[in-house]
């Protein structure tokens, strides 16, 4: 049967703190407001204790769970070398989607000699694991052709995102 996100279209997001927060500690749930929320209620503390994101609903960090069970609401895109300004990741991702919903933002290690940054694109419908991955690697290819060095980690089923978090 079809997970019922599938069907209400409820875009919601597992959700937790530092990168050892797995079961049986119970996950949050985060909305999409929450997560442009984030872009303003940031706290600063270590990559350890900071908040994160799966672009999945499904509450599991185990990659073949994900694979299974997962439903999509967004793609992701990290850039670790050579990120563009957030001026020109707006304008790069308003030409290749006509301006669909996203947040981008700066990690917490950016700094204007080694700029990086992510962003966030919400999906108009849930995807399933096996059109998620397609869909996240075409925004891959289509960043790296562009000259946007993409790390590729955010195709990977239960990839964590690291939320805003002040450097």
């Amino acid at each position: 049967p079809e997970h019922p996100q599938m069907i209400t279209h409820k875009p919601e997001f597992c959700c937790g703190f530092g990168q050892f927060h797995t079961a049986p500690k119970p996950y949050a749930t985060k909305t999409k407001a929450d997560l442009y929320e984030a872009l303003w209620t940031a706290p600063s503390c270590e990559k350890s204790k900071a908040p994160w994101a799966l672009m999945s609903a499904y509450h599991s960090r185990t990659f073949a769970e994900q694979m299974t069970h997962g439903v999509y609401f967004a793609i992701a895109l990290d850039v670790d070398v050579k990120a563009p300004t957030m001026a020109e990741l707006s304008q790069w991702w308003e030409s290749i989607t006509g301006g669909s919903d996203a947040i981008a933002y700066t990690t917490r290690s950016a700094t204007k000699a080694n700029p990086k940054c992510r962003l966030i694109g919400f999906l108009s419908k849930p995807m399933a694991f096996a059109e998620w991955s397609i869909a996240s690697k075409v925004l891959n290819d289509k960043a790296q052709h562009d000259g946007i060095a993409p790390d590729r980690a955010t195709e990977r089923a239960a990839q964590l995102i690291y939320l805003p978090n002040r450097g």
